[in-house]
C-alpha cells in the first residue's frame, strides 16, 4: 500500500494484505478438519493460568511480540495447548450446564460467516445474511405459534435477549404514560439475567409465589395483581415474565393462564424459553408449552438446544413494528438505514454493530431438515427419561419431581453440600463427566442436564457408580 503525504510516497505494510499463502490455508483447513472430527476422550479440568503461561512460553516464547510468531506456530499453540484447556460443551459428559453439540454444518458456516466481510446490522450491509436469519426466525416463530407478523433478530445470548425484551416492555409502559420506575413480576425461579436486567432498567422486582414444583401459576399471578390493585400500584406493572424450561429444573410455567391474564390486564408478557424453546419442535411435549403463542416477546437460544456454535439467541416480538422506537439510534450517518423500510436487525435490540449470528442455524436447518432436529431432540428426551428411571430405582437416590425436559435434579441420602462437591470433583478427575451441584428449595442437590445424544450406557453406569 502506498500513501502520498506532502509529496513523499510512504510504503506502509498492511495486515493481511494480499492472498494468504496456499500452504497456510491448508494448515488452517487441516486444523479445522481435525477439530470437527476429533474423538471425545476423557474430560480433564483446565490448568491454572500460570501453568498455561509457562507452557505457552516454552512452546513459542512471547506469543504477542513485535514481529509476530507466524501462522504455523500460532496455530500449533492453539491446537496443541489452548484448545485443550477447558471442558468442551459438545462432550457427552458435559452434564453440568446447558451445552449443545453444534452440527459440523453450523460450525463450518460460522467460520464462513466471519470470512464474508458482511455485517448484520442493516439490510444494506448484509441483506442475504439477514434474509437467511429471518427464515430461521420464522421457523421458530411458527413453532411457538406467534402471529404471522412476528419478527425480531438474533442477539448474543439469553441475557441480551431478556434485557432487550424488557427494554421494549418499559418503552411501551412509558409511552402509555406509566409513571415511576415500574414493576416487573417474576417467579423466584426466574433466570438471574431477568433480575440483572431489572436492576439495569431500574425496575422494581415483585416476586410472585411459585407452586411446589417451582412454577409460576395463573392463580398466584392473579393474587399478586389483586394485592397491587389494593395498594393502588396495578398501573405500575411493566411486564410479567414466565419461564418455558427453567435452567435449574427444566420446569415450564403456566404459560396459558399467565398469558390470558396478561392479555386481559394489558400487561406485557415475556417468555424466557432460552433453554426449553428448542423442544417446541417435539410433538410429544408441545402441549406443555401451550400459551407461549400469547407472548409479546420470546427468546430461544439455539446455542443451547438447536446445535449451533455459541453465541446465538433468537429474540422474537409478536408486534415488531411497535418496538423499533425503543432501539433506533439517531445519528446523521444512520439516517439512510433508519428511514429504510427493509428489515434492519439493529432496530430490534440494544445493539448496533452485530454479526449475522443466526445464519449457522439457517444453514444447518437447510442442510439437515427440521425432521432431523425433531428426531435428535426426541432422542435427548428419551435419554433423560431413561436416566430419571434409573435414579428413581436407585436405593440411595431420590428424584426431585420438579425435574423437566432434559434436566434432572436428585438428592443422595445422607449427603451434605461437601459430599456432592466431592463426588463432582471425582467425576471430573476420573474423566467421566462435568457435573455441579445446585439447590432446590434451600437444599443442596445434584443437577444433570443432558443435551448430547452421545451419552451412552457406560458413562451413565460410571456416573451412578460413585453414588
Amino acid at each position: 500500500m502506498t500513501l502520498q503525504l506532502s509529496g513523499t510516497a510512504l510504503e506502509l505494510p498492511c495486515i493481511g494484505e494480499g492472498a494468504m499463502a496456499p500452504a497456510d490455508i491448508e494448515l488452517m483447513l487441516a486444523a479445522l478438519r481435525q477439530a470437527l472430527t476429533r474423538p471425545r476422550g476423557k474430560l480433564a479440568a483446565p490448568q491454572e493460568a500460570e501453568q498455561i503461561t509457562l507452557a505457552a512460553e516454552r512452546a513459542v516464547g512471547q506469543s504477542i511480540c513485535e514481529a509476530g510468531i507466524g501462522l504455523p506456530q500460532a496455530l500449533d499453540l492453539y491446537a496443541s495447548l489452548l484448545s485443550q484447556q477447558g471442558v468442551p460443551t459438545d462432550h457427552p459428559g458435559y452434564l453440568a450446564y446447558i451445552g449443545a453439540s453444534p452440527t459440523p454444518a453450523a460450525a463450518l458456516m460460522d467460520g464462513l460467516l466471519s470470512a464474508s466481510g458482511m455485517i448484520g446490522s442493516g439490510w444494506l450491509g448484509g441483506a442475504g445474511l439477514i434474509w437467511a436469519e429471518n427464515q430461521a426466525l420464522r421457523w421458530l416463530a411458527d413453532l411457538a405459534g406467534l402471529p404471522a407478523a412476528a419478527m425480531g433478530c438474533f442477539v448474543s445470548g439469553g441475557t441480551a435477549g431478556n434485557f432487550s425484551a424488557l427494554v421494549a416492555a418499559r418503552h411501551r409502559y412509558r409511552e402509555r404514560g406509566g409513571m415511576g420506575a415500574g414493576l416487573l413480576l417474576v417467579a423466584e425461579g426466574a433466570h438471574s439475567s431477568i433480575i440483572v436486567s431489572a436492576r439495569l432498567l431500574d425496575l422494581h422486582v415483585v416476586i410472585v409465589a411459585s407452586d411446589d414444583l417451582g412454577r409460576l401459576t395463573a392463580t398466584a399471578l392473579a393474587h399478586t395483581l389483586s394485592a397491587l390493585q389494593v395498594e393502588g400500584r396495578l398501573d405500575e406493572v411493566v411486564a410479567v415474565v414466565a419461564v418455558a424450561g427453567s435452567t435449574n429444573a427444566g420446569h415450564i410455567d403456566d404459560l396459558l393462564g399467565i398469558g390470558q391474564i396478561a392479555r386481559q390486564q394489558g400487561i406485557w408478557f415475556h417468555v424466557d424459553a432460552a433453554y426449553g424453546g428448542a423442544f417446541l419442535c417435539v410433538p410429544g411435549v408441545r402441549e406443555k408449552f401451550s400459551g407461549i403463542e400469547l407472548a409479546d416477546s420470546l427468546i430461544i437460544d439455539p446455542h443451547k438446544g438447536l446445535f449451533v456454535p455459541y453465541d446465538c439467541c433468537a429474540l422474537l416480538y409478536a408486534k415488531p413494528g411497535a418496538v423499533t422506537a425503543a432501539f433506533t439510534q439517531d445519528a446523521s450517518y444512520l439516517e439512510q438505514i433508519n428511514e429504510s423500510r427493509q428489515c434492519n436487525p439493529m432496530h430490534y435490540a440494544f445493539h448496533l454493530s452485530r454479526r449475522a449470528r443466526g445464519v449457522p442455524l439457517w444453514f444447518s436447518l437447510a442442510v439437515h431438515g427440521s425432521a432431523a432436529y425433531r428426531q435428535t431432540l426426541e432422542r435427548i428426551l428419551e435419554l433423560s427419561a431413561c436416566l430419571r428411571e434409573r435414579i428413581t430405582r436407585h436405593p440411595r437416590l431420590q428424584l426431585i419431581q420438579a425435574s423437566g425436559l432434559s434436566v434432572i435434579l436428585f438428592r443422595r441420602e445422607g449427603w451434605q453440600a461437601r459430599d456432592y462437591d466431592a463426588w463432582a470433583q471425582g467425576c471430573l478427575s476420573d474423566g467421566i463427566a462435568l457435573v455441579v451441584s445446585s439447590s432446590w428449595q434451600g437444599e443442596t442437590v445434584m443437577r444433570i442436564c443432558i443435551m448430547n445424544t452421545r451419552l451412552d450406557q457406560q458413562r451413565c453406569d460410571e456416573l451412578l457408580a460413585g453414588l
